[in-house]
């Protein structure tokens, strides 16, 4: 089935392609009840349930976050799976990072940085480790004039059984704590923060 007419038997409307991976790709779309939103398609092999129960873990009232990515709802069709999540309207983090030309002011990067930390602290608390937080993973949502972060992209997550546990080596090995990298330590949820540490360096 056309990915148009796959998204338009869903009753949504694709506006324009935002981005494509390895892993699928996310439309802009409309849907006459959610409004605006982004639509991520992939081959159904693709589809990792992990993420979909990380976004069901973070749909739970005590602890959602306006500096998470909210899911609103997941499909699987014959060939592939449709992903329907909130839309951030602005740039991830990496545009910032990459664009040399501009530097945030004292004020933006504390705000930022509260966000991001105080999103990973949800995330946390349902018992989750990101394990792929890098610059592109978290997005730009600007309304009324405010900017706020949406940590993005949890394909990677996993449950974290709050003892010791193995973690694959996932991600990218820049952001990758040492104790993933060298495999000398099983990690913990804190292999998250010491990615946000070299996303808010960068």
């Amino acid at each position: 089935m056309e990915i148009i007419q796959l998204l338009q038997s869903c009753d949504i409307e694709p506006i324009k392609t935002l981005g494509q991976g390895a892993y699928g790709t996310v439309y802009l779309s409309y849907n006459n009840e959610l409004g605006v939103i982004a639509a991520k398609v992939m081959r159904l092999e693709k589809f990792d349930e992990r993420e979909w129960d990380a976004a069901g873990k973070l749909n739970q009232p005590e602890f959602q976050c306006p500096f998470i990515m909210k899911y609103l709802l997941a499909r699987a069709f014959q060939t592939d799976t449709v992903i329907l999540m909130e839309y951030a309207n602005a740039k991830s983090l990496d545009s910032i990072v990459k664009d040399k030309t501009k530097n945030l002011s004292n004020g933006t990067y504390r705000a930022l940085s509260k966000q991001i930390l105080e999103g990973m602290r949800l995330v946390h608390a349902a018992g989750l480790i990101h394990r792929d937080i890098k610059a592109e993973n978290i997005m730009m949502h600007s309304s009324n004039e405010i900017t706020k972060v949406k940590i993005a992209d949890f394909g990677l997550a996993k449950v974290d059984v709050r003892t010791k546990m193995d973690i694959t080596a996932l991600g990218i090995p820049f952001n990758m704590a040492p104790e993933l990298l060298l495999g000398t330590s099983p990690g913990n949820n804190k292999v998250d923060i010491w990615s946000v540490g070299v996303v808010l360096f960068q």
